[in-house]
């Protein structure tokens, strides 16, 4: 009866070897599978940073390229990047009306100054004591030509108003 209980005993341990080494072997599959879809993962996820930081480059070469454009000259500007060569156009338009305008208001000043007996260099003295007046708003409010507190002007009110009397005195001074 030993020898039966020892071959039951040994058919149990050896069945209960085969159960353990089966859940050992399926346990080893589990964890390789794992360990492969943690692979496929991490590369998956490498190639997405690796994207990222392409990109990410890309864009800080943009942005130093814009940066360097914004530093040069608006007529470079204007010959590096189309948009902006049309936009830089309308502005150069209206500057030259502006321009155009000021000219023939200077030569009707001029023209003005000649019928009240006035030399060129004086109606020119004249516009420049305007110039300061429009500046620190000394005209009458009806006339709407006092700087006022624009964008444009009043940021540079001070620097023009220097500006000014420099070329004030130096004419006066030739």
């Amino acid at each position: 009866m030993f020898d039966a209980g020892q071959k039951i005993s040994q058919a149990i341990l050896s069945n209960e070897q085969r159960k353990l080494s089966a859940s050992i072997a399926e346990g080893v599959r589990i964890q390789r599978g794992t360990n492969l879809d943690l692979e496929i993962k991490n590369s998956s996820l490498r190639s997405r940073l690796n994207e990222s930081e392409r990109k990410l480059r890309e864009s800080q070469e943009e942005v130093e390229y814009y940066e360097e454009l914004l530093c040069k000259p608006m007529l470079e500007m204007a010959r590096q990047n189309g948009q902006f060569k049309k936009t830089y156009e309308e502005q150069m338009t209206i500057m030259a009306d502006w321009m155009v305008s000021q000219k023939a208001f200077k030569e009707l000043a001029i023209e003005f100054g000649w019928e009240k007996g006035l030399e060129p260099a004086q109606v020119i003295d004249m516009a420049i004591d305007k110039e300061i007046d429009v500046l620190e708003n000394k005209n009458k409010e009806s006339h709407n030509t006092n700087a006022g507190d624009g964008n444009t002007i009043a940021p540079r009110k001070v620097k023009l108003i220097e500006k000014y009397y420099k070329e004030k005195a130096s004419r006066k001074s030739k």
